[in-house]
Formats: structure tokens, C-alpha cells, sequence
């Protein structure tokens, strides 16, 4: 994470980089900037380094867990000699293997080992938990992201709109040599928001309406003091310039009068102030 801005009172970050605030029930509106590379996939599969003591956190398991989940993750894995390609299989089994629905079908006092192994079908916090608890299993630091897809892009303001729809579950992996959480996201493609180009005048005129929203938050509802001065800042610099322009022109100006006044009077002989004066002359007629 660069830098971070926003109208939070206290602003939360943990060892690995998350951030979190406490909710007023007020508007909020910030700014994040982050580094969203990842390390190359030859670079992941070759971490090997063991896990710090702070990461193991990322290890823990229920208590009451079924034994079958591991069984099952140590099968699924079995081929996989490294952290990626133990994670790249799991997130294929579920994707192909497991249905999607909103419904909410599994349940009783295990409602994980009901979805893996008898449901088999389920919303997307189903499948993130599912392949996060059965890497750990394995050894392997997981944790569970609750977010929202990329959205739909609104080409008239330049933004990404992303809407309630588009919340979602996926996994992360934490790969300690590279320092790195890697995104894997083992729900069906059915689970996954999949927002393409919008066209027709209802979606034109949509699109236009969130522009004209999205100038109303930035410049009245979140312009706050960082972004005034910077708008100060740009105005009085603006002046500035415009005014050591007009005071080079006006300096330019008067130089080249002086000069010329001084041919006039004939300080450069008689022929440089006959000159002088037709050019004067002519200069006046031309405004005229």
C-alpha cells in the first residue's frame, strides 16, 4: 500500500497490510493506492520458505472440523509438489466439480463437510471457505476475502461502477518468500460477475447520470481539505505563472519602445531615426 485518504476517524492496518475502520454510519468516501503486481507463477511455485510465527494464524482450523475434509484436500493435492499448483488444483476441483446457487442448502451442525460432500452446490462464501480450510489442511496460510468484483466501467466518467451484485468471496494465498497474498477464486463461473459492454440509449443515458453523480461526490459530497488545497495550490500557482508571463511581455514591450525612442531622438543618426519614425508610423496606422 502507498498511500491511503479518506474521511475515517482511525484507520486500522494489520501486519500483512489490511486495512479496516470502524463504521459511524456516516458516508465514506476514500482514496487507496496500491501495488496490485504478483510475482510471476515460476516465482510462486518455487517458494519454499517456511512460515514466520505471525503467518501461522493463517494455519489455524476449527476444532470440531471433519476429518474427511483433509483426506479429501490431501487427495486433491497429491500431484503438487509446491504451495501454487496445490491451490490451482483445489480451485479447479471446485470450479468444476460443484454447482452454483444462491440458495442456501447446507446447513446442520456441519454445514462445510454438508456442502463438500453431500450439497455440492452453494454461494460463493461456501467455495472460498471450502478451498481456504482444505489448503490449511495442508499446511498451507489461506485467508478468506469478502469484496467486491471490478464492476462495470463508465467510459463517459472514467470510473469503474461497482455495485451490490458484484460482491463476492475468493481466496487468498500467502506466499512468505515472495511476501505475497495471491488471489484464487474457486467459485463456477455461474457465482462470478461477468460485466461486458452495456449498449442501447436506457444504458447511455445511465452511464451519463453516474458521471453527473460521480462530479456531484467528488467536487461537493468528498471534497475535503487535502483536495481544497490542492485546488488552492494550482489556482494561485496558475496567477503566478500568468503573472511573470504578462511581466516578461509588459518588460518586452517596454524595452523594445525604449529602443526605438531612442533611434527616434537620433542616437544612432539621422538615417536609423528617419527609420525609426516610418516604422512608428506604420505601426500606428496598422493598429488603426
Amino acid at each position: 500500500l502507498f498511500r491511503s485518504q479518506g474521511n475515517f476517524p482511525v484507520l486500522f492496518k494489520d501486519a500483512h497490510g489490511g486495512l479496516s475502520f470502524q463504521r459511524s454510519g456516516e458516508r465514506i468516501s476514500y482514496k487507496v493506492l496500491s501495488d496490485t503486481r504478483q510475482p510471476p507463477t515460476d516465482v510462486l511455485r518455487g517458494d519454499r520458505e517456511p512460515y514466520r510465527l505471525e503467518e501461522r494464524n493463517y494455519l489455524q482450523l476449527p476444532r470440531d472440523l471433519d476429518g474427511r475434509i483433509a483426506v479429501l484436500a490431501a487427495q486433491l493435492v497429491a500431484g503438487a509438489d509446491n504451495r501454487y499448483d496445490a491451490a490451482a488444483m483445489i480451485e479447479s476441483h471446485l470450479r468444476s466439480e460443484f454447482g452454483y446457487t444462491l440458495e442456501q442448502k447446507a446447513g446442520g451442525s456441519q454445514p462445510l463437510a454438508d456442502f463438500v460432500f453431500n450439497i455440492r452446490e452453494g454461494h460463493c462464501e461456501y467455495f472460498a471457505t471450502a478451498m481456504a480450510i482444505m489448503l490449511r489442511t495442508q499446511g498451507i496460510a489461506t485467508r478468506v476475502v469478502n469484496g467486491f468484483q471490478q464492476g462495470e466501467y463508465n467510459e463517459t466518467a472514467d470510473i469503474y461502477v461497482v455495485r451490490q451484485r458484484e460482491a463476492h468471496s475468493w481466496v487468498e494465498v500467502y506466499f512468505p518468500g515472495a511476501d505475497s497474498w495471491v488471489a484464487f477464486d474457486p467459485t463456477p463461473s455461474a457465482g462470478r460477475s461477468e460485466t461486458g459492454p452495456t449498449g442501447g440509449f436506457t444504458a447511455k443515458i445511465g452511464k451519463y447520470l453516474e458521471a453527473l453523480e460521480m462530479i456531484w461526490i467528488q467536487y461537493f459530497v468528498a471534497f475535503d481539505n487535502q483536495e481544497q488545497r490542492t485546488l488552492f495550490t494550482s489556482i494561485r500557482r496558475g496567477v503566478s505563472d500568468y503573472n511573470a508571463k504578462a511581466s516578461s511581455w509588459i518588460s518586452e514591450v517596454q524595452e523594445t519602445v525604449a529602443a526605438w525612442w531612442s533611434e527616434v531622438r537620433g542616437d544612432s543618426g539621422t538615417a536609423a531615426s528617419l527609420i525609426a519614425m516610418i516604422y512608428g508610423i506604420a505601426a500606428v496606422a496598422g493598429a488603426a
